[in-house]
């Protein structure tokens, strides 16, 4: 009663004062005294756009007091129900709507769509979902590579890669795969996270920890000087290959190295070797008269066969021979003379040469496998690691020697045509007569599983090479190594 008492006082005095012919006293006198978010005459509830006990709040939550006439920051449109940045979503509009994501909403949750609006595919795609491509010459998921592999381009009429002839069918003899992408190799090694193929044509490609290298390799910057230039594209005969130190037998039967020295390994030797091997600090010939010439250090007598003053676990040995192979460890040197039996020199805390200790390593209570290794053969190849050594019988059977850790001497029943010792940590595997890879040792599964599905006529470290002349190498972060590089190099 107090209240419509007061409106009617403040209605006269209005009218008195205006005598009903001030347009903006009338204007003045159409809201209500002291609240004008009331609704006039009766001025008991509030306004449209009003609402709140004393009738100071917007009765739209988007609209900004105190007039509630215009849109609160972010909000547009009459009612302000409709977002100022059209990719977020009521009712805060602060969230991404279904089909934008990202800190401002401005990327299509499908990729495959595109702006402005997120619902229209991007030109090489099709479906309600994008799911499908345009052209029905590509293939899904990206929609980027021809169906056809043989072929290239936006309509995929032109023949990719290597592919040629009318039908873009033809491989050249140097490459092969599916994609006509895979170099095709005669010999290949790898050790120490270092890999060398060689090509047909005599030349060597090499890859792994210190990158990719053909053609004529130039050391670069970060190698500070312990690298030397060298010609990859031979011809060679063979390759060997152990970190970052490469080589390549030439036909004069000289070891020609590029890439790191490492211990002097790496400079190369001249020689009439018909067969040779780079280790991790050392390197070594067979010549034709079965005499073994090495180079590099010779701190274990790996070298020299000579076990000096103050040398520990040296194993004194001749490097005269005759011998009708040879290979190198990580330190140490084996042979096999021509009647088949296994000797070597250099390193042997781990009976990786005489296969004899039968302790324990002090420093670490490592047991040794090296008892009861017989190394009188006969053997037709022997194989060296770091702390181990394999040599392959003339029956196909496997034997090892040296230490003994994470069942890598666990050796199954042969017969192998070739072994690799030491593949990826304390793994060795066998090379089967139908060219399937059987392994053994702490990684046994993992590189089974690698190598499955194809058949193999080389083995060499982490790689294998495949009944049609392809190298297959795994990744290993611990040592570099790297995939087999594919044509064309980048």
């Amino acid at each position: 009663m107090f209240l419509k008492r007061c409106v009617v006082v403040a209605l006269v005095a209005c009218a008195l004062s205006c005598g009903g012919a001030e347009p903006d006293c009338l204007v003045d006198c159409d809201q209500c005294p002291g609240n004008p978010n009331l609704q006039y005459p009766a001025c008991v509830t509030c306004q449209p756009q009003f609402t709140g006990p004393d009738c100071q709040e917007c009765s739209q939550p988007h609209f900004k007091a105190p007039g509630c006439t215009e849109c609160k920051a972010g909000f547009k449109g009459p009612d302000c129900d409709e977002c100022t940045v059209i990719q977020k979503a009521m009712p805060d509009c602060k969230e991404c709507k279904p089909e934008f994501q990202g800190t401002y909403c401005f990327e299509c949750t499908n990729p495959k769509m595109m702006l402005p609006d997120c619902k229209t595919c991007q030109a090489r795609y099709a479906g309600s979902e994008c799911e499908q491509c345009f052209s029905d010459k590509k293939q899904a998921p990206d929609c980027t590579e021809c169906i056809d592999v043989t072929r290239q381009g936006d309509d995929c009429v032109a023949c990719a890669g290597a592919w040629t002839g009318i039908n873009c069918d033809i491989c050249p003899p140097e490459l092969g795969g599916p994609k006509c992408d895979q170099f095709v190799f005669t010999d290949l090694s790898e050790r120490g996270g270092g890999a060398c193929g060689l090509r047909p044509d005599g030349s060597a490609i090499c890859w792994g920890n210190t990158g990719v290298e053909q053609g004529t390799y130039t050391p670069p910057d970060s190698c500070f000087g312990h690298c030397q230039a060298g010609d990859l594209t031979g011809p060679y005969t063979q390759v060997a290959a152990c970190s970052g130190v490469h080589c390549g037998l030439d036909e004069a039967g000289s070891a020609v190295c590029w890439g790191a020295v490492g211990d002097g390994q790496g400079f190369g030797h001249d020689g009439a070797f018909e067969m040779f091997a780079v280790g991790h600090n050392h390197a070594c010939g067979l010549k034709a008269n079965g005499s073994v010439e090495c180079w590099g250090s010779d701190e274990g007598g790996q070298v020299s066969g000579e076990c000096f003053n103050g040398t520990d676990n040296c194993q004194a040995g001749s490097v005269l021979g005759p011998y009708q192979e040879m290979a190198v460890g990580h330190g140490f040197t084996l042979a096999i003379d021509t009647f088949g039996r296994v000797t070597g020199w250099g390193r042997n805390r781990y009976g990786q040469v005489t296969a004899d200790v039968d302790d324990y390593y002090a420093a670490g209570g490592i047991e040794l496998g090296s008892v009861g290794a017989d190394l009188n053969g006969p053997y037709k190849h022997v194989y060296g690691a770091s702390a181990c050594a394999c040599g392959l019988l003339e029956s196909g059977e496997a034997v090892c020697w040296g230490m003994k850790t994470k069942g890598n001497m666990d050796i199954p029943p042969g017969p192998f045509v070739d072994l690799a010792v030491s593949v990826m940590g304390w793994t060795n595997c066998g090379l089967r007569g139908d060219g399937t890879i059987t392994c053994w040792g702490e990684l046994a599964e993992e590189v089974e599983a690698f190598y499955a599905g194809r058949t193999y006529t080389q083995l060499a470290g982490a790689c294998a090479l495949s009944t049609d002349n392809l190298a297959f190498c795994m990744a290993d972060e611990v040592t570099g190594m790297t995939s087999t590089p594919t044509y064309p190099i980048q």
